[in-house]
């Protein structure tokens, strides 16, 4: 049942995404509905579950069934007056309570999955927050300096034009230095390119194969917090942190 009700969650929680854009919500979503970690511990989950159910029954009788005293010579069962057909039925009883120790044990192994999961999913969206975030700081980057990069080049130009005039007043060093800033804008936009690109990569880590070639969205998702920043409200939220029912649990 809370397989059922966590996988519901994450469908009705499914962000809808902007056609053909990678969003920070949609990102999320799919890191966390594509986590090999989270299907895993929801299979660990039913197993202790099932481990419960069978500590708490007793163990399988044993049946056996036997010949005594049976002529070994032509295997007649009725040359000898001793030969006798044995039937048997054995049950094991566990000593003390052991089996309901032992079914409460895999009980309560159970019911620490879901605050684990709860924490991974709280770990992987920050993760992808993160390295989202970062992405699109180089792409926003790299676009506003593309974008200013003709007032460079213009410059470059017009402190060359005033140069090469015998009534100029420029000098060689102020050609110089433009050219030098305009070196120093392609080398920031060089390593902008790197982070970008590699930020991507390591998004793609925890996203399906059909997200890596999205493009990010041009603007940035309005989120709002959930709730206010009181001391009230942080004391409660740190008693409800996945890491702390994990540990009572």
């Amino acid at each position: 049942m809370k397989t059922l009700v966590t996988s519901i969650a994450l469908t009705v929680l499914m962000p809808l995404a902007t056609a053909g854009e990678l969003t920070l919500d949609h990102a999320i979503y799919q890191a966390i509905s594509n986590d090999d970690w989270l299907r895993g511990s929801e299979l660990k989950e039913a197993a202790f579950r099932d481990e419960a159910t069978s500590h708490s029954a007793l163990p399988d009788p044993t049946l056996s069934l036997g010949f005594e005293n049976l002529p070994t010579d032509n295997w007649g069962f009725d040359q000898e007056n001793m030969t006798q057909l044995k039937l048997s039925v054995t049950q094991r009883f566990p000593s003390g309570d052991s089996r309901n120790i032992k079914a409460i044990k895999s009980q309560l192994m159970a019911d620490a999955n879901p605050f684990q999961r709860q924490d991974r999913q709280a770990q992987l969206t920050k993760t992808v927050s993160h390295i989202w975030l970062d992405s699109y700081f180089a792409m926003k980057s790299i676009q506003l300096i593309e974008n200013d990069r003709y007032l460079f080049e213009q410059l470059i130009d017009v402190a060359t034009a005033r140069y090469q005039t015998v009534t100029g007043k420029a000098r060689q060093q102020d050609v110089i230095r433009a050219q030098l800033e305009l070196t120093k804008l392609e080398d920031r936009l060089a390593r902008l390119r790197m982070q970008y690109d590699a930020n991507r990569q390591l998004l793609m880590e925890w996203l399906p194969v059909e997200s890596q070639y999205l493009p990010l969205p041009q603007s940035l998702p309005n989120s709002q917090p959930s709730f206010s920043l009181s001391l009230v409200n942080i004391q409660e939220s740190i008693k409800k942190h996945p890491q702390l029912l994990i540990a009572d649990q």
